[in-house]
């Protein structure tokens, strides 16, 4: 998880690694060589792909993002047509807390 969640990283010059990434891959069709992509359990795939569609439409403030609220998270099963049990929902938010936790590390190091 933490090689995924340094994906989105700001660094230095402000940009976060996974615009590079999506740069090489719209250029190559490939995964860039110089960082290695994110090992996800099988098992874990579907909740993985819905968690970062969540935080991608998730909207972030002055501080940086917040929280996904379970309203954003229900809302957005209703719209996919998804009926979450309680493991996957516990799931989202335990990747939600990893994702934030290495969020405010990372902005503490910048500042």
């Amino acid at each position: 998880m933490e090689r995924h969640l340094a994906l989105f990283a700001k660094r230095r010059d402000g940009t976060v690694m996974m615009e590079h990434c999506r740069a090489v891959i719209e250029q190559t069709g490939l995964w860039p060589k110089d960082f290695p992509p994110p090992v996800v359990p099988p098992e874990l795939l579907a909740v993985w792909d819905w968690y970062w569609e969540l935080r991608r439409a998730a909207e972030a403030g002055r501080e940086g993002p917040g929280p996904l609220k379970f309203s954003e998270i229900l809302a957005w099963a209703r719209l996919k047509r998804l009926r979450l049990n309680a493991s996957e929902l516990r799931w989202l938010t335990v990747l939600d807390a990893a994702f934030l936790a290495k969020v405010r590390r990372d902005s503490v190091r910048v500042k």
